[in-house]
């Protein structure tokens, strides 16, 4: 079939072979690009939502755990009443991150 076309069809009709292959190659990398782009907005908006709440869950129990050790450590009452107020303020912001967390999370 090749053999009878003239040496410029046939280059031609390669040249058009190549630029469709391109076209298909670039179809295909832009497919997986957008791919990976919508993997990456996951992590983003999910995983390091979940990340800084479980952060802010740890923080509030080291606040707790050095309160609790202040409350047993002090004679004062005053100072004692300043440190369970700062221990109901670490709790509160426990459970808001808590419940943050468990709002985010589903079930795949």
């Amino acid at each position: 079939m090749f053999a009878n076309m003239k040496i410029g069809l046939r280059l031609a009709l390669g040249f058009a072979m190549v630029w469709v292959l391109m076209a298909a190659l670039a179809a295909v990398g832009i497919n997986g690009i957008a791919n990976i782009e919508s993997q990456l907005d996951g992590i983003v908006k999910v995983n390091l939502q979940k990340i800084k709440l479980s952060n802010d869950m740890a923080d509030s129990m080291h606040i707790v755990t050095r309160v609790m050790r202040s409350i047993v450590l002090l004679k004062d009452p005053v100072a004692i009443a300043t440190e369970q107020k700062k221990l109901a303020d670490a709790r509160k912001r426990y459970a808001a991150s808590i419940e943050a967390l468990e709002k985010t999370t589903t079930n795949k």
